[in-house]
């Protein structure tokens, strides 16, 4: 068994033996020219980049060297804008191949965009070094012509905060293609942290400078002469440009930070106190608690200043608010004195309306004019009631129609306080009125409260509008009766009554002759107080001398007559199925 074993150990060798050996296949020619060819072409792409990058290098040095020898805005501008082009289509071109090497990652071509990414960096510091020298410039020469050249030389200002800007963009973004190429950047980012944060210290102070100079041209518009107001608005105008652009730039800058996970708290709450923007607040949790804290100290700051000044005139606007309070009431009753007299012959309502709104103007004018004792001026107020009434009034539409009725209704006087009106849908008395709506107490004690428009535009029945009223009442007597008796007892009754006018006569009348009875009218006239007095006296006066008198109130009845040809056997017996009560007026 082992020589077995061994035997067939022996020929597995030899057939390891026997077999060739493989050796792994050397790269073709074909694919190392292809490498070859393709490490040339990437090579010309660089040095045709290189030597764009040269001549725009060369150019732009060329066109600052101008701009900083000319004296012609116009110029200025010219090669700021040359300057801007050549550097933004040198950027377009890198970009492009940056982007490709960043896909490809092949060493030619890495390699390549690693070098023109480090040559781009260095020519875009040599154009940040002139443009912080160009920015410097600027600023003399604006401080220099600012009520001549203002209006012109910001123009500048505003292309060259632009340009920086830019150029710190296109550092930032070779930064970001360095970090996807491999390369540490770790130094280079702290370079670059610093540079935009001292650009930013750079923006907050020309913001500041510019506000400051806002506010004391403001304060001192309010104190000089209207012929010093023409110079010091251009100024004003010029440092609010000035502002706008410092504040636009810094707001661009600061998003360009944040990408760099730079804290810009502080920025943002700069920016938020000059814009009131409370985007900027909320775009991190550091930059609210700088904003907090940064408006807490505000506050402490104009507290230790102002807060003596602000009790006295706390305590002046109090007492000039008590005295206009006053003298409101003072004219308040003036007014009711005079609308209130007998030859002034005025209605309740136009009375109230005239004694409230007299009261209400005087408090508001003296309102205004304790603002305008402590300082404030009160012209905004109108302009903000301006506003805010376009706004409400298309809100409140009802509620100024309900108006307008009020004031048909205190024109053409329909009725008055204490009149018992049907109007709206509710019948009572009148108990008070507003420009908006009408208080109706009911006959039962309800109140109702009425909106003009609905009392306006429907009938309305003033039932106390006259002193003078007729009573209708109607009153019947038996065909059987004697008429001319009832009619005598009729006015006897009405000329007793002391309640009831002689002038005009009462109408006493055979008006009816009913199914039932004999109907008279009695319509004597009484004042408009005495109404249901009258009425209820005479008709219960009526009822006891009919009776005394004999004289019968019928009611209702009918009488059945049966012929002697009618069958009575075939009428039901009183105890039959048809059990229902006889009707109370027919006789059978």
């Amino acid at each position: 068994m082992k020589w077995q074993c061994a035997l067939i150990g022996v020929v597995l060798s030899m057939a390891a033996w026997a077999e060739p050996e493989t050796e792994p296949p050397e790269p073709s020619q074909e694919s190392l020219e292809q490498q070859q060819a393709f490490s040339e072409e990437v090579r010309e792409q660089v040095e045709s980049l290189r030597a764009t990058l040269s001549e725009v290098e060369r150019d732009v040095a060329g066109w600052e060297r101008q701009w900083q020898g000319t004296e012609s805005e116009f110029n200025r501008q010219f090669l700021q804008q040359q300057i801007l082009q050549s550097s933004s289509r040198l950027s377009r071109q890198m970009d492009q191949f940056i982007r490709k090497a960043v896909e490809d990652r092949r060493l030619a071509y890495t390699d390549g965009a690693v070098n023109l990414l480090l040559e781009e960096t260095r020519y875009l510091d040599g154009r940040l070094k002139s443009a912080r020298t160009a920015v410097v410039d600027v600023y003399s020469r604006y401080e220099k012509a600012f009520y001549e050249e203002g209006s012109t030389q910001w123009v500048s200002i505003n292309d060259m905060f632009t340009y920086l800007n830019w150029l710190l963009q296109e550092k930032v973004r070779n930064v970001n293609y360095l970090r996807e190429l491999n390369v540490a950047v770790a130094e280079t980012e702290e370079q670059l942290a610093e540079e935009l944060t001292t650009y930013a210290d750079y923006l907050a102070l020309a913001l500041k400078a510019s506000s400051h100079q806002i506010d004391v041209l403001e304060q001192e518009m309010k104190q000089v002469p209207e012929g010093v107001l023409g110079e010091l608005q251009a100024g004003l105008q010029s440092h609010q440009r000035m502002e706008r652009i410092s504040l636009d730039s810094l707001r661009e800058l600061v998003r360009l930070m944040e990408n760099l996970d730079i804290n810009t708290s502080e920025y943002n709450e700069l920016i938020f106190k000059n814009t009131g923007d409370l985007v900027e607040v909320f775009s991190s949790w550091d930059a609210m608690k700088a904003v907090a804290r940064g408006l807490m100290q505000d506050f402490e700051t104009w507290r230790e200043v102002n807060m003596g000044s602000l009790l006295s005139r706390m305590l002046l606007f109090a007492m000039a608010v008590a005295v206009a309070w006053l003298v409101s009431r003072l004219v308040q009753h003036m007014v009711s004195r005079a609308v209130s007299h007998e030859k002034s012959k005025l209605s309740n309502l136009v009375q109230d309306f005239l004694v409230g709104i007299t009261g209400r103007t005087v408090l508001i004018i003296g309102i205004l004019w304790a603002l305008s004792l402590v300082g404030l001026d009160p012209t905004p107020i109108f302009a903000g009631l301006g506003v805010a009434g376009i706004v409400i009034g298309f809100a409140l539409q009802d509620t100024l129609s309900n108006f307008a009725s009020g004031m048909m209704i205190l024109i053409y006087r329909p009725f008055d306080v204490g009149d018992f009106v049907e109007a709206g849908g509710v019948a009572g008395k009148v108990g008070k009125m507003s420009l908006v709506n009408t208080t109706i107490r009911t006959f039962d004690n309800q109140v109702f409260v009425v909106p003009n428009t609905k009392i306006w535009t429907d009938t309305i029945k003033n039932i106390t509008a006259e002193r003078v009223r007729r009573v209708d009442m109607e009153f019947g007597i038996a065909y059987e009766d004697d008429v001319p008796r009832a009619e005598a007892l009729l006015a006897e009754i009405v000329e007793a009554h002391e309640m009831t006018l002689a002038t005009p006569e009462p109408t006493i009348k055979l008006h009816r002759l009913g199914e039932s009875s004999v109907d008279f009218i009695v319509r004597p006239w009484v004042r408009t107080e005495d109404y249901w007095d009258v009425y209820w006296d005479i008709t219960r006066e009526v009822k006891i001398r009919f009776d005394q008198e004999g004289l019968t109130i019928p009611y209702p009845q009918r009488q059945l007559h049966l012929s002697d040809n009618v069958d009575v056997s075939a009428l039901p017996p009183p105890n039959s199925a048809d059990t229902r009560p006889a009707d109370p007026g027919v006789e059978r």
